[in-house]
């Protein structure tokens, strides 16, 4: 008699399992809306009135451009909000050999990232004591935020001085 309860305690048990098991396995298929893709807008870089590209400024001109804003439109005339950007100064000195006492231009680069439109007072103000010819402002890596939130590189800009 124990032996046929076990028995049929085994196979109810295992049918149980078995059961559960199966249904277990069946699942509604999860569906995830397919993301449309981002079109990246045809956008241009603004320093001032300079735009996108490879320019040569006066130091006249460059000077009064420290201060300004960069800022990124399309062609819309839509802007964008940066969420950051490098940029870099070549800058031009002078050493002088101590052996020999002769002088001789040598250049420097200083670069830093920044997460403001502006470039900071202090940067404006180093900048703007010691602009000369031949230096170079150079802005890149400009990561812009769309309106719908994707973010994508804007254009470099890179101003040689006159």
């Amino acid at each position: 008699m124990q032996r046929k309860f076990l028995m049929i305690f085994y196979i109810g048990l295992f049918c149980i399992l078995s059961n559960s098991i199966l249904t277990a396995q069946k699942t509604t298929p999860i569906t995830t809306p397919i993301p449309t893709p981002f079109k990246r807008p045809n956008v241009k870089t603004y320093w001032g009135s300079t735009a996108t590209g490879t320019l040569e400024l006066s130091v006249e001109t460059a000077s009064k451009l420290i201060s300004q804003p960069l800022r990124i439109i399309d062609d819309k005339n839509v802007g964008y909000l940066i969420s950051s950007y490098q940029f870099a100064y070549k800058r031009i000195g002078i050493t002088e050999d101590e052996v020999t006492g002769k002088i001789s231009p040598q250049s420097e680069i200083v670069a830093n990232r920044f997460y403001i439109s502006t470039l900071p007072l202090v940067w404006q103000n180093n900048i703007k004591e010691g602009l000369q010819k031949g230096e170079e402002l150079y802005f890149f890596d400009i990561v812009v935020i769309s309106n719908s939130g994707f973010r994508f590189f804007a254009p470099d800009l890179k101003i040689t001085l006159l």
